[in-house]
């Protein structure tokens, strides 16, 4: 059952706009989890910026995994966990991850 973009990802789509012109990325996590099709984004964001939101960088595979619950055939999201894995040298599901990544988007 996939998500139905409404009002709460058009709010959540214009907070990340605002992020990527130079926003404050804690004033867009709280958007950002409100709507679990923003959650790649989530886990991104937290990936580059965890020191300054305070958070673990590993709190982004959260984000991550509830994104392929609704997304499984996301090759943005595994290029992201793959790369993340790679970072954290877990090779195994670095690979797992970067083939599915690659396999979704030939």
């Amino acid at each position: 059952n996939k998500e139905i973009p409404n009002a709460s990802w058009a709010k959540s789509e214009l907070v990340w706009l605002n992020y990527l012109e130079g926003g404050e990325p804690s004033l867009v996590v709280p958007e950002l989890k409100n709507t679990v099709h923003s959650h790649l984004r989530l886990g991104t964001l937290i990936w580059k910026h965890h020191e300054q939101l305070n958070l673990e960088k590993s709190e982004s595979l959260n984000y991550w995994q509830s994104y392929l619950s609704n997304h499984p055939y996301s090759s943005e999201c595994h290029f992201a966990m793959g790369r993340y894995y790679l970072e954290a040298k877990n090779g195994d599901k670095a690979q797992e991850h970067l083939f599915k990544a690659i396999k979704e988007n030939p």
